[in-house]
């Protein structure tokens, strides 16, 4: 497809532009038979298009990648499927939960069984999450059975786990796992669970921020209090540095990713991943 007809495409207007992307550079690492390896990088729309150098400087890493994947392919065999899928769901930036048609626990990486350790709204009990509120563990019952009687047409369920404290609610989002072709998830596996901490602030992943945009620690630990809602004199304090610093790395932060204004920007660091240990300190 040429690009002034993607461009004018539903793909490129409804979904590409709408996370800020305007160019695609693949780049298959390796293929054998019906099975590839590709990564996909992309570039907003004022970064411009992809051009050939831009290929040409990722053939430096090409021998790198290639032995990642081959690496990957010789370890695939000595891992049984549930060391597979309890290594895949560990690096999901969710609390997630995988659970059969009755409801059972499966698998939860760390951040739901911290979840569910605190026992202030989910818990596991004999095997199954169990909810204070009557009418939350009716639903997660029944998104599990529709997920195993009715494979084809269950439907999902989204809602909110109340806590005893006063501290604002989880978000638990709770989908059947999809039977075809290409399911990601073995049979028993029947339905996906996320939580959301809503009483948490987002922390975007600082080493993300410095790789995708360049920034040094100490921008990136403004940019991580700025999307918690911070003021300026606040993080200041915070951070032990003058307010002209701040200033200064504010507008840094703002010209590194082209944002125009502080609530851009904020929206921006909204959508980066949170960072995977919740346990590290704001400065290290």
């Amino acid at each position: 497809m040429r690009k002034a007809d993607l461009v004018r495409s539903e793909y490129y207007n409804e979904f590409l532009k709408r996370l800020g992307i305007h160019a695609v550079l693949g780049l298959m690492i390796w293929r054998q038979g019906p099975e590839v390896a590709i990564i996909n990088l992309t570039r907003s729309l004022r970064h411009g298009d992809y051009q050939p150098r831009d290929a040409d400087r990722l053939t430096v890493l090409m021998p790198h990648l290639l032995r990642a994947v081959q690496l990957a392919a010789r370890m695939r065999p000595a891992l049984t499927e549930r060391q597979l899928i309890d290594a895949s769901i560990e690096v999901w930036r969710d609390a997630t939960l995988l659970l059969d048609g009755e409801g059972k626990l499966l698998h939860a990486n760390a951040l739901a069984r911290q979840i569910l350790d605190r026992r202030d709204g989910l818990a596991l009990a004999g095997g199954h999450i169990v909810a204070r509120d009557p009418d939350v563990a009716r639903r997660l019952r029944g998104v599990a059975s529709d997920s195993l009687n009715r494979p084809n047409t269950a439907r999902g369920d989204s809602l909110v786990v109340g806590r005893p404290d006063g501290r604002r609610p989880y978000l638990v989002t709770v989908v059947p796992a999809k039977r075809n072709e290409t399911a990601l998830f073995p049979e028993e596996i029947r339905v996906i669970v996320t939580i959301t901490d809503l009483d948490r602030n987002h922390r975007p992943d600082r080493d993300i921020l410095q790789t995708a945009f360049g920034l040094s620690r100490a921008q990136a630990n403004v940019a991580v209090l700025v999307a918690a809602g911070h003021s300026g004199t606040e993080i200041s304090k915070s951070l032990g540095i003058s307010q002209f610093t701040v200033r200064r790395h504010l507008a840094d932060l703002l010209d590194r990713t082209g944002a125009r204004r502080q609530a851009d920007l904020v929206r921006l660091l909204l959508r980066i991943p949170d960072e995977l240990d919740q346990d590290r300190g704001l400065l290290h």
